[in-house]
């Protein structure tokens, strides 16, 4: 028996099949050949419906002619619905790798898709390591670069510490800056480049005046308290515990440096 698929009208796939009939089941008066065309549902076809074409050869007996035995129409029909799932099985076999193929080629496309943008993110941030870097022990934040110092110093040296380094003692400029120095400092007072030392009034290292913001500082401060006995007053501001905080400029703290990066 030879059988053709159909499907949504355009022919997808021929093939032959050679199925001996039990000639029990064939009604009086079928020719030996004819074709005849079988419509049904497919689940493994997208649009649902499969058309199944049949053309069917019976062999002669061994005396050149066909026997056809008695039966009723009912054994045509349970011909025809062997016929349909033998072709939906073989449907399922030749259809549904080519489903899969589908799937399996766009999941490669999204993983090369994946694949190389990585491989671009990775370029972008090599040449920005290229262009941009801080000196080993500094850390980079924001397009600058950032010393929190080990050791302890008054501020008078951690001033001319950082100067030393082409940097200047922390001066803050932002929120989202005060934010980050709170976490990296966390445990440890540091000086800062603030201090009133020169003019009575707070301004930062570089001469630039400071806004007074008394949530940043420590309640009561600065009180520029004279009652140490190390002589003069609190002129130098230090930051600890997420505030700031005056204190005698000779006292020993670490200290933060800012810098910008410098070009490789």
């Amino acid at each position: 028996m030879k059988m053709k698929i159909k499907h949504g009208g355009d022919q997808v796939r021929k093939f032959t099949v050679y199925y001996v009939l039990n000639r029990n089941l064939v009604t009086p008066g079928l020719p030996r050949k004819g074709t005849g065309d079988i419509t049904t549902t497919s689940p493994c076809m997208g649009q649902g419906k499969m058309k199944v074409q049949v053309s069917y050869v019976f062999p002669e007996s061994s005396h050149g002619y066909v026997h056809l035995l008695s039966a009723g129409r009912s054994q045509w029909y349970l011909c025809a619905a062997l016929c349909v799932t033998l072709t939906l099985s073989l449907s399922l076999l030749i259809l549904m790798p080519s489903r899969f193929g589908s799937v399996d080629r766009k999941l490669s496309d999204l993983e090369r898709s994946v694949s190389n943008l990585t491989e671009s993110v990775s370029l972008h941030l090599s040449k920005l390591h290229e262009k941009v870097g801080c000196p080993d022990g500094w850390n980079l934040h924001n397009s600058s670069c950032y010393f929190f110092s080990a050791y302890q110093a008054s501020w008078y040296t951690a001033r001319d510490s950082c100067r030393s380094m082409d940097a200047t003692l922390l001066i803050l400029t932002d929120e989202e800056e005060w934010v980050f120095v709170n976490i990296m400092s966390v445990g440890r007072p540091f000086w800062l480049g603030l201090s009133d030392e020169r003019t009575g009034e707070w301004e930062w290292v570089n001469e630039s005046p400071y806004i007074m913001n008394r949530s940043k500082w420590m309640p009561g401060q600065p009180d520029n308290w004279a009652g140490h006995s190390i002589g003069g007053t609190e002129d130098c501001a230090h930051i600890t515990s997420g505030k700031l905080n005056d204190n005698h400029c000779t006292v020993a703290y670490t200290f933060i440096c800012k810098a910008r990066p410098a070009p490789n």
